[in-house]
């Protein structure tokens, strides 16, 4: 059968899963990448050159989207995605998102229409749910021997101060210098709702002030957050995210009527089940370790699975499941974060910014398969981005109000790139 045709936006997160998944793949090829920046373009197309004379390069997105993809990989900047997934569904062409779907709630709403208009497939890639452990999570609460959940929490704690010269490379407007403490939330979030099967339906937002470590590489937002959430069936949830001060940690527990399912803290990828005996007070405890194995699809890697790390794997089942949902795979589908569920788990991080500046008053989560729930923020445009939002629109970056940073710190943080000029693979 004809292969389907695969076009990336933003090659530098998008060449990782070309070299990862795509190469050779058995049902799709990479035919086209987009890429606006000059140097960085020039260097893409070098290295993807390397693997394939058919794989065309563009600048211009209009034009790369009349290429004769089927799909594209949104991989570029994460405040920007919306935009560029409505123009390709409006174009008839699916488009799996890499990451946040959407900046303000106008931007979900015109997106989930673009979707349900088009009929074509969205895929949200938050790619923390398809971590082999988190899968094993996944199928345990399926099964149903955990029963109904009364507790979930994730932290995901990444302090990317050391690394923020490689991130934003001494630019005022890279938005991870300005986007809410809140915004990049699902890898905390999406992993409580895709296992459990569950959204909010109300959230507190919290947030941690603006810390000496994050404000001297020009960092203008509040440093970390947490997210308090009711779940649909009454359960109660917390999420914790930012650059706190400890190393990396991303880490999920599940109370449920039977027991609970966690993750070791301290052995990443190790799972704690305790199971209740309603005997006794006893509790049977099992530890489980990895490998996991996840094969309800058929799944394609370049290089052997065994020599990939966690999030490597992790890329190569959220690839696959699109690819094995575009070809009509029901059991891919079970897996695949649609439209919906992106926004279940994004627009959470986007609300708790608002109960932030409301003085942590609870905000109602809009259910956005809902055109009555939809109306109410279609014309919604608050951000923190000045290219986006104006004037009462605009919202400050963190609780305390809009932060000054003076030119020099980006000049320091700029020089500090240009003398090692590499790529995080990162954006």
């Amino acid at each position: 059968m004809q292969k389907l045709k695969i076009g990336i936006l933003g090659g530098t997160r998008g060449l990782d899963f070309l070299t990862r998944v795509l190469l050779n793949h058995p049902y799709a090829e990479v035919t086209s990448i987009c890429e606006k920046f000059d140097g960085l373009r020039e260097k893409i197309e070098s290295e993807a050159k390397s693997f394939s004379d058919s794989i065309k390069v563009y600048s211009d997105y209009d034009i790369f989207l009349q290429s004769g993809i089927d799909a594209v990989i949104i991989a570029n900047f994460a405040n920007e995605h919306a935009p560029y997934a409505i123009k390709a569904l409006n174009s008839g062409i699916n488009v799996f998102s890499e990451n946040l779907p959407s900046q303000t709630m106008k931007e979900a709403v015109g997106l989930v229409e673009a979707v349900e208009r088009s009929g074509k497939i969205y895929a949200y890639g938050e790619n923390y749910c398809y971590l082999p452990h988190v899968l094993e999570m996944r199928r345990i609460f399926d099964s149903g021997e955990m029963g109904e959940l009364m507790y979930a929490e994730g932290n995901f704690i990444n302090d990317c101060s050391y690394k923020w010269h490689l991130l934003t490379r001494g630019d005022r407007n890279h938005w991870r210098n300005f986007v809410p403490s809140t915004f990049y939330c699902t890898h905390s979030i999406g992993p409580l709702m895709f296992v459990s099967g569950r959204r909010a339906v109300n959230v507190v937002g919290m947030e941690t002030q603006l810390m000496p470590h994050m404000s001297k590489v020009g960092a203008r937002s509040g440093s970390a957050a947490v997210e308090l959430m009711q779940f649909d069936n009454g359960a109660a949830a917390k999420s914790m995210n930012g650059n706190y001060r400890r190393d990396y940690s991303a880490d999920y527990r599940f109370i449920a009527e039977n027991g609970t399912v966690e993750t070791n803290i301290y052995s990443f990828g190790e799972l704690r089940i305790s199971k209740a005996n309603n005997e006794s007070s006893n509790y049977k405890v099992d530890f489980i370790k990895p490998p996991y194995f996840f094969n309800e699809i058929p799944l394609y890697s370049y290089k052997d699975l065994s020599d990939m790390n966690t999030f490597e794997i992790a890329d190569v089942y959220l690839i696959n499941i699109f690819i094995q949902t575009l070809l009509g795979n029901d059991a891919a589908k079970k897996y695949m974060i649609d439209v919906y569920r992106a926004f279940d788990m994004s627009t959470v991080g986007l609300l708790a910014y608002r109960s932030i500046l409301n003085n942590s008053n609870s905000v109602k989560v809009p259910d956005l398969r809902n055109e009555e729930e939809r109306n109410l923020w279609r014309n919604d445009n608050c951000s923190t981005d000045a290219s986006l939002s104006f004037e009462k629109d605009l919202l400050p970056s963190c609780k305390s109000g809009f932060v000054e940073v003076d030119d020099s710190v980006y000049k320091k943080i700029q020089d500090r790139f240009n003398d090692t000029p590499l790529t995080s693979g990162s954006h």
